[in-house]
């Protein structure tokens, strides 16, 4: 048997990775994978797809990361937190289509300027993955 790290590309990993404890910002997602892919139309794309790769496995939710008094106005409560993650309305189909929204944005880093965080499922991914490498 393979192991975890080879169901996933390097960016999914990234993301995985980096969101099994906290969030993971889109932008970042976008510069680990220039590291791959010069082009950052090109990177762009690819961190899309990522994301939604992940969505679809039900790794992920996306959304929008607020602070307190915006979470606040908008009757969530950021308990006690200074930001808080809202993911976007719609379940796995509204965070899709919001996800090729952004691909309108005129610049890569606006198309990649959201948040995500991992499902339980996604957090023990993440976990295994880190395992694996020995951290």
């Amino acid at each position: 048997m393979g192991k975890l790290a080879d169901q996933y590309n390097e960016t999914e990993i990234y993301i995985l990775e980096d969101g099994w404890d906290d969030s993971v910002f889109g932008i970042a997602a976008l510069s680990a994978t220039r590291e791959e892919i010069e082009d950052i139309d090109q990177a762009a794309l690819h961190t899309h797809a990522a994301f939604e790769r992940l969505l679809r496995l039900e790794l992920l939710q996306l959304g929008d990361l607020l602070r307190a008094d915006e979470a606040a106005a908008q009757g969530i409560d950021p308990e006690g937190y200074d930001m808080v993650f809202v993911p976007w309305p719609g379940g796995i189909e509204g965070m899709s289509t919001r996800l090729h929204e952004l691909l309108t944005e005129p610049d890569a880093e606006s198309r990649c300027g959201f948040w995500a965080v991992t499902t339980p499922e996604g957090k023990r991914i993440g976990d295994a993955l880190l395992e694996e490498k020995g951290r």
